[in-house]
């Protein structure tokens, strides 16, 4: 053992117990007698450890046990014990080694605890036994194992009052024999937890939606017998009578899967499952301990097991590149693993356990390698389309060419293939309706008021919003699938006009549809004429006392631009800069964005429309198809080209209301955040999205006071700044992240990516890392950005052109590029390094080629 000072002896007091520091365990163990013997033992190999009970274990346990406990100790504990009034009642002493409990290491089960412990010298006797239990011979096997040395570990101990539980066991806040990470597991017996633990008896098991808390399943165990304290000390294990019942109801197991939660949260701060043992005492629960889940197994489809599984952040860039909250990034990966499943409902079964969407450092990445097979193998979509379509840095899937080939299973792709595309057509009809009756419905909760209702009233209204919205996921996903058309489009062109393929249809796509994103930003240069023409809302506007939260008290009643306004924000009002990011106001509660977009536009000169020059573009690019393509092909071309624009149409618009969907949520969770800060239980109202929704349903419904909340919230404020300024990688290959740099394919100074959008435009780059950056943007730059959302639209008009650092062919920036007919190149990998701000670019979107141009 290593030598050194002394360590001193603490005692860490808590409510109904205390903990023995790990120094206690340093002094036994620094004796001469018992270094010596864990030296011998540390020489030997495991297998004869683990063979027989070795003579030299069997005498360190009882040196251990032997030792006198230093004086200063047994005055220490006598206080500590009468204080906490423990002397004369039935405690637990519970080993906790050093290395225990960590997210590499479990050691659950390894080492002691005594239960039904009474008075002090038989508690002396349990703090040894603790000690001696680091040197089982399955303690040393773990521990080696793990790679953790004997010199490295030590024991605290943990003294707490006995619960006299009615029932007990442990409780996963995932599962951890399949690796599912949206379900929580119940195990329970009647009496103490040791009966679940030590694996003696079959417990209940009750498994539930970690979000939802509602029953998946759950198994009535055999329990035919239970663990109970012993009158005078000690436990003992008698017969179950009622071993056919359930140990907890429906209202204790919901309790408790949210108390699972909330330790989820607390200790594993929303990533680190927990491992957690419970007792329920007839009043309340109980937790005794909890530890990180150390290994779940790596749930993947069978064919690609054994390649790396690829995480990018290529396909969320657009929409969450923020490190989020702790609400929004639980809402968050609720939402989009749940939307990702739903691609393939109907007409390709995948196992619920699979993972599609993680965090790391505080950013949401997508399982690339796995959307690569899922999409091959259901409908024969090849990895390389789509990685053109979600955007990102990541490598493609190998695909074993004789599983391509197999014809048995070719036909069924394509079969999967006609099923999917029959689906979506049938949503395509449905579009109309479905996005009226989630409009009307989202409007008809805007407009309640959120102040008027009870605490549980709030909690079960926020409840129907989320699985309204859920449930929307589904046409959502449908919707969104329409564009993935335009490959079609494309697959058909390339056959006849190979790499021309991809110009050729960004010319025909060019402002040809109604994009809904796309307007706001036509809609605000039409607002920015408006205020040119109503000189004294253009004065107040401009004046230094304009409140942008205040425009309908300080614009007057008549003025013109003030109704047209009004207009804009019945139509847009619920979204907002990086809108998929819940704590961020709505443009209806904070419009100060679009203010300044507005004002953005009135230095400019009314932009001409071009639709002369795009009509002979496309009149060009139609006689080229007619040279190339065989005439009986054109006219499904044109019918390609009409189905694509509605596809781009839709897939904006089920965007739009999604995120309309999103709005009365907000309104609720406000107002949640209003009522706590008021009751002293967050610091103010904004702190509710720093909470997990399991927190706040605790408050709100009284199972909770709160206390130590507000601690909470600075640490998840703290952990979060941090991430902020850490760069994320660009891709993550199992957990080791990767950042990519685009490396010049022309001379020195040429840089590929994607072409989304077609033509050629020179300017000044501008780098903008975020929208509300967008007054340096002036008329002609080229708009450097490292992704879009549709808050980013309104710049667009003011850009010669497009280059982003991330984006698919299918992201919302190439959609709205296309649209604008303003060419743009994306996934150019480390942009921000290669370019600077005022460097001279040429960019070419029909080649998909950015060039800094020398001087």
């Amino acid at each position: 053992m290593e030598s050194g000072p002394t360590p001193p002896l603490r005692f860490c007091d808590s409510q109904g117990g205390g903990v023995i520091t790990a120094g206690l365990y340093r002094i036994i163990a620094g004796s001469e007698n018992i270094h010596n013997l864990i030296g011998r033992i540390d020489a030997l190999p495991t297998n004869e450890l683990m063979a027989t009970e070795n003579p030299l274990l069997t005498k360190l346990h009882a040196a251990i046990v032997a030792t006198p406990l230093p004086v200063i100790f047994e005055q220490t504990l006598t206080e500590f014990l009468d204080r906490e009034q423990l002397a004369d009642r039935p405690v637990a002493v519970r080993s906790s080694a050093t290395q225990e409990d960590s997210g590499e290491a479990s050691f659950a089960g390894i080492h002691d605890t005594t239960l039904n412990i009474h008075g002090h010298d038989d508690i002396e006797q349990a703090i040894l036994r603790c000690f001696a239990s680091l040197w089982s011979s399955r303690a040393i096997a773990y521990r080696r194992k793990m790679k953790i040395s004997s010199y490295q570990i030590a024991c605290a101990v943990v003294i707490t009052e006995m619960v006299n539980a009615e029932s007990a066991g442990i409780a996963f806040s995932c599962d951890p024999v399949n690796g599912r990470h949206d379900v929580i597991t119940i195990n329970a017996n009647y009496g103490l937890g040791e009966s679940v633990v030590s694996g003696t008896v079959e417990p209940d098991q009750y498994r539930l939606n970690r979000f939802s808390k509602t029953e998946i399943d759950s198994q009535i165990g055999q329990k035919q017998q239970r663990c109970q304290a012993k009158p005078g000390g000690g436990i003992e294990w008698v017969k179950n009578t009622d071993s056919h019942q359930a140990c907890l109801n429906e209202c204790q197991i919901q309790l408790l899967a949210r108390i699972c939660d909330r330790v989820f949260h607390a200790l594993g701060r929303g990533e680190q499952h927990q491992d957690i043992e419970w007792a329920f005492d007839g009043n309340g629960f109980i937790l005794l301990q909890a530890r990180p889940v150390t290994a779940l197994p790596k749930i993947t489809c069978a064919e690609i097991r054994n390649q790396p599984e690829i995480w990018s952040n290529g396909n969320f860039r657009d929409a969450v590149p923020m490190v989020m909250s702790r609400l929004v990034s639980e809402f968050s990966d609720h939402q989009i693993n749940n939307i990702l499943h739903r691609n393939f409902d109907g007409f390709y079964p995948i196992d619920p356990a699979l993972r599609f969407a993680r965090q790391f450092q505080g950013r949401f990445y997508c399982n690339v390698s796995l959307m690569q097979w899922l999409w091959f193998d259901s409908v024969e979509f090849p990895p390389d389309k789509m990685n053109i379509s979600m955007g990102g840095h990541q490598p493609l899937l190998r695909i074993d060419e004789e599983y391509k080939k197999g014809l048995g299973r070719k036909m069924r792709r394509i079969w999967r293939g006609l099923k999917f595309f029959r689906m979506i057509g049938r949503y395509r009809k449905q579009a109309d309706a479905i996005i009226k009756s989630e409009t009307e419905f989202a409007e008809q909760y805007r407009q309640l008021d959120y102040h008027a209702l009870s605490d549980q009233e709030l909690v079960d209204t926020l409840q129907l919003l989320n699985n309204h919205l859920t449930d929307y996921n589904r046409a959502f996903i449908m919707l969104t699938s329409q564009s993935g058309v335009l490959f079609m489009l494309i697959q058909t062109l390339e056959k006849y006009l190979g790499e021309r393929a991809y110009a050729i249809a960004n010319t025909l796509m060019t402002g040809c549809a109604d994009i809904t994103s796309a307007n706001h930003g036509y809609q605000l240069q039409s607002l920015a004429q408006q205020l040119k023409n109503d000189p004294q809302a253009l004065q107040i506007i401009n004046g230094r006392e304009f409140q942008s939260r205040e425009w309908r008290a300080q614009l007057p009643e008549h003025s013109p631009f003030k109704k047209a306004f009004a207009n804009y924000l019945t139509q847009y009002g619920h979204r907002a800069v990086y809108e998929i990011d819940m704590s961020r106001p709505r443009w209806r509660e904070e419009p100060g964005y679009l203010f300044n977009c507005i004002k953005g536009y009135l230095a400019l000169p009314e932009i001409q429309s071009n639709a002369a020059i795009r009509t002979q573009e496309n009149e060009n690019v139609w006689r080229e198809i007619r040279q190339h393509v065989p005439f009986y092909l054109q006219g499904y071309i044109r019918t390609q080209v009409a189905t694509a624009a509605h596809g781009s149409e839709l897939k904006e618009l089920s965007k739009s209301t999604f995120v309309r969907l999103m709005e009365p949520m907000r309104q609720a969770f406000v107002e949640m955040g209003l009522r706590l800060a008021q009751r002293n239980i967050l610091e103010s109202e904004g702190d509710i999205f720093h909470c997990a929704l399991c927190e706040i349903v605790a408050v709100l419904q009284h199972e909770w006071d709160g206390k130590c909340l507000k601690m909470l919230i600075a640490e998840r404020k703290a952990i979060k700044a941090v991430q902020e300024q850490l760069p994320p990688p660009d891709i993550i290959i199992d957990d080791a992240p990767q950042y990519m740099v685009s490396q010049p394919t022309c001379g020195a100074t040429g840089l590929r990516g994607v072409g989304v959008a077609k033509g050629v435009a020179s300017g000044i780059a501008r780098l903008i890392r975020t929208p509300e950056e967008g007054h340096r943007l002036q008329g002609g730059d080229i708009l450097v950005a490292p992704s879009t959302d549709p808050a980013w639209t309104p710049l667009f008009l003011n850009a010669a052109a497009i280059v982003m650092e991330t984006g698919g062919y299918l992201s919302h920036g190439s959609i709205v590029a296309r649209e604008y007919g303003i060419p743009a190149v994306v996934n150019i990998p480390g942009i921000f390094s290669l370019i600077k701000n005022g460097d001279s670019l040429k960019v070419n979107g029909n080649q998909g080629m950015v060039e800094v141009m020398m001087s």
